[in-house]
């Protein structure tokens, strides 16, 4: 993004004033323009900019790296934070220019500040999975009660394409923390969602999840009495990335966007307590 502006930055400084010849020659770039996409665009719009840096052909020029870059890869929350600011000055440069006839690109701007927040909002959901995964990991020997409507993400760590509880520290711990909410509260319900990675088929990791989900209830129904649990399964709709957020690509397929999956984590069951 930075080596996009470069060129605005500069083309402001040394043609501040341009000739009336510049003038012409940039807004036939820009007309050029409109006709196209993708890189071919950038690169008249900045050949534009270059010749002469018209407002319009600045607003339409950060509009146009904005979209180049939320097609890229790699998209950080600090990544969104730099684009919302080149939009603040593109919506700013906007409204200073076509104010009179209700802002020419004012529903481009809009349509990529919906889009940035729904990325932010999907990196932010991701990244909340994987910091309550850690936390159950640093703070698993916590024998505390479930409160009411508590979710939590359980690292079981299923092996790829089993469905096998495993004996071992998480597992009992969770068992400790049921136990201590029946204990509280003999009413309470939870709910158990298996969950799978994206590896496979969509129709056999969803029911795979059913599997995993059934065969912790059934786990931990040794330790407690029957009633108390229900289960379902989510197959991979809901995978957890290691950066970037999980995307539907259709036929159930889901896949992570800008990033890389954690797919140990992606198999996993969450446990709620529903009262």
């Amino acid at each position: 993004m930075k080596k996009l502006i470069l060129p605005l930055l500069l083309s402001q400084l040394i043609l501040a004033d341009c000739s009336q010849n510049q003038r012409q020659q940039a807004q036939d770039f820009w007309l050029q323009s409109q006709n196209m996409q993708g890189n071919e665009k950038t690169q008249i719009l900045n050949n534009a900019l270059q010749t002469c840096p018209l407002t319009k052909i600045k607003v339409d020029f950060y509009i146009d790296s904005i979209k180049n870059q939320l097609n890229k890869g790699n998209l950080t929350l600090e990544t969104l934070n730099g684009l919302k600011k080149d939009l603040s000055i593109s919506r700013s440069l906007n409204n200073s220019l076509f104010n009179k006839i209700k802002n020419r690109n004012n529903d481009q701007i809009i349509d990529l500040a919906y889009q940035i927040a729904k990325i932010e909002e999907k990196i932010e959901t991701n990244q909340d999975k994987l910091n309550r995964l850690q936390a159950f990991k640093e703070n698993s020997g916590v024998k505390r009660a479930f409160g009411t409507g508590e979710r939590l993400l359980l690292p079981l760590l299923f092996a790829n394409g089993k469905a096998k509880v495993k004996n071992n520290r998480k597992m009992k711990n969770l068992i400790k923390r049921i136990k201590a909410t029946l204990k509280e509260d003999k009413n309470a319900k939870f709910s158990i969602t298996g969950y799978a990675s994206s590896r496979g088929r969509a129709k056999m990791n969803l029911e795979l999840s059913k599997k995993r989900a059934f065969n912790t209830q059934k786990y931990i129904e040794r330790y407690i009495s029957r009633g108390y649990i229900s289960n379902s399964g989510s197959g991979e709709s809901d995978l957890i990335c290691n950066s970037g957020y999980p995307i539907h690509i259709g036929n159930n397929e889901y896949k992570c966007k800008n990033g890389t999956e954690n797919e140990a984590s992606s198999r996993r069951i969450e446990i709620f307590r529903r009262r």
